[in-house]
């Protein structure tokens, strides 16, 4: 084994660290209720584990970073080759409004974020737009191009009543201090690929605006000053895991969007399946993001998701 392969084994084994034993139950404690039945328009929103999300208005729907695969930490520390895990996603498919999917949005390349999105773009015949190297991703996971844009910043797109603007941001430091697997995916990339051949690529948040109000999905820990200037929103998805700094973390993302509403995401540890029991992640630290909110802002709700089952975000 060579020593870059075992510092990273070492430091992803800090990383996944599972939290404390409260934490889960403390996120559960602020789970959405499932909505009432209401004629009036609403967006739902259902978390797919990580950071990934779908929003749906019952007429078109977004999936934002969807990934299902989950690769063992072993396969992911040692450098094995991570395939997509077709069957994992076959049964994703049956989640009610996922046929609805019109755009696949993708906040960076790391396998966690896009590994999945070209077989969930295939399935549903949607767009799928992220970074150059997101695109070369899904081109070579067989992905017509004709169905793959690269992200305009700050330029607005229409799917149904959905507006979706994309903004550059930073990724968190989030394995050792540093930034994980950087730089941009090389051009002979294969799949099934290795987890660092997929580089971050760019890092980008969403604003998701709707008739019914405004959602940000803050997928990453890390963020550029003022990149929320002008943006009002109404709740913010916010990944949790790998970040330093939870004051300006949250001065830079909540604040500045003047949110009243955070549903923590990104949070999880992405290396257990689906038939395994859930866990925080350490690096999370759900204790200390929960006591801080509490502690500087009261009246701020956080709301959770449970997994795999739509819950009202914006509207009636």
């Amino acid at each position: 084994m060579s020593a870059s392969t075992t510092r990273l084994a070492t430091a992803l084994l800090l990383l996944t660290t599972v939290g404390c034993s409260d934490e889960l139950a403390r996120l559960s404690a602020e789970e959405i209720p499932e909505a009432k039945p209401s004629e009036s328009p609403r967006v739902t929103a259902t978390w797919m584990g990580t950071a990934g999300v779908m929003f749906d208005d019952g007429t078109t729907a977004l999936l934002v970073d969807p990934f299902v695969s989950r690769p063992s930490l072993g396969r992911v520390a040692f450098g094995r080759p991570v395939p997509v895990d077709e069957a994992r996603i076959d049964l994703w498919m049956k989640m009610p409004g996922v046929e609805r999917t019109t755009a696949v949005l993708v906040t960076h390349s790391h396998y966690d974020h896009v590994m999945d999105a070209p077989s969930f773009a295939k399935r549903t015949d949607a767009r799928l737009v992220g970074s150059k190297s997101t695109a070369l991703v899904a081109e070579r996971s067989g992905l017509s191009a004709e169905k793959i844009d690269v992200v305009e910043v700050n330029t607005p797109m229409r799917f149904g009543d959905f507006t979706v603007t994309m903004l550059h941001s930073q990724h968190g430091k989030a394995v050792a201090g540093r930034v994980p697997y950087p730089g941009v995916v090389e051009s002979d990339f294969e799949t099934p690929a290795k987890a660092k051949d997929y580089r971050m690529g760019g890092a980008y948040s969403v604003v998701i605006e709707h008739p019914t109000g405004t959602a940000v999905h803050h997928a990453s820990a890390g963020w550029n000053p003022a990149m929320y200037d002008g943006i009002d929103a109404d709740v913010v998805f916010l990944g949790l895991a790998g970040r330093k700094d939870t004051a300006a973390y949250l001065d830079a993302v909540l604040d500045a969007t003047g949110a009243r509403r955070v549903v923590p995401i990104h949070w999880d540890n992405f290396f257990r399946g689906f038939d395994e029991s859930q866990a925080p992640l350490g690096s999370a630290r759900v204790n200390e993001f929960l006591d801080h909110l509490a502690d500087t802002r009261p009246d701020l709700t956080v709301q959770t998701l449970p997994l795999g089952y739509a819950r009202p975000v914006l509207g009636g």
